[in-house]
């Protein structure tokens, strides 16, 4: 188990207390995405708004269940774009695209739905579809936003073994301090 002086990404204690809680959830959003990425963040309240009309289609959804789908959809494609910020994977990019993907099933469904032409369909094959439509890219984009999540976590910690224990006098690093121990007996140093 690593200290806390080893990793700089540790999960925070759930607060106690209104302040706290609310202090806690702004804390938490990717503020770097929203800062770095204003025009995407624009762009994707808008898809948040398109999601959460078209999740509460014939009360797929109801509210607050398709306001809080649409905002989690939307954070879920921010928080990729700030995680891989500097290094992008497989997974950053499986993210990306399935969110750009979804959003544009949901706008374009929305649209269909405020011109009337959703209610036209009828039928079990229609059910079916809109129902995959409503699982399948929402549970693709999760799942690969935690890949992308468990990758980028992985790649820190190790990052942070590697040069956890340092030799003092060549500055070599070693991800254990049986490592360590182990040059300076070699080199006595």
């Amino acid at each position: 188990m690593f200290s806390d002086k080893m990793t700089s990404f540790s999960i925070p204690q759930q607060p106690i207390g209104t302040l706290a809680r609310l202090w806690y959830l702004i804390a938490s959003l990717p503020w770097y995405a929203i800062k770095t990425y204003p025009p995407v963040f624009l762009l994707a309240s808008s898809a948040a708004y398109a999601s959460s009309q078209f999740a509460a289609h014939h009360t797929v959804f109801p509210s607050p269940f398709n306001i809080m789908l649409a905002v989690s959809f939307e954070l879920v494609y921010l928080g990729a774009i700030s995680l891989a910020s500097t290094r992008r994977s497989f997974w950053f990019y499986t993210t990306v695209l399935s969110g750009a993907i979804t959003s544009m099933i949901y706008i374009f469904l929305h649209s269909l739905d405020r011109y009337g032409l959703l209610d036209q369909l009828s039928g079990n094959g229609w059910i079916v579809a809109f129902s995959a439509v409503h699982a399948v890219p929402l549970t693709g984009m999760v799942v690969s936003y935690m890949f992308l999540f468990h990758a980028y976590t992985r790649q820190i910690d190790e990052e942070q073994r590697e040069t956890a224990h340092k030799c003092p006098i060549c500055g070599k690093g070693f991800s254990s301090p049986f490592g360590l121990l182990s040059h300076r007996r070699v080199h006595k140093v």
